[in-house]
């Protein structure tokens, strides 16, 4: 949707033109790397922890803040 602003774009379609579907909780995150090594290492650092089950831990921990649905105090990994 940001490509909207851009020129090349400027008279075929405007937000109007579209119906936004929330199906999800936005989530903002970006990254990126200008060096490569850090980039693939960062990778792999990423599946490492989505492999572990530390990322789902995370998630499940903090989903209440993002999502509005509250977890038992005991039910969340420290």
């Amino acid at each position: 949707m940001h490509n909207l602003k851009k020129p090349a774009y400027l008279n075929m379609a405007t937000m109007d033109d579209f119906t936004i579907h929330r199906l999800w909780p936005d989530v903002y995150s970006h990254i990126a790397f200008r060096d490569e090594t850090i980039r693939d290492q960062a990778n792999q650092a990423i599946k490492t922890i989505k492999t572990n089950g530390t990322y789902d831990a995370v998630y499940k921990k903090y989903e209440q803040f993002f999502t509005g649905k509250r977890t038992a105090p005991n039910q969340l990994n420290h």
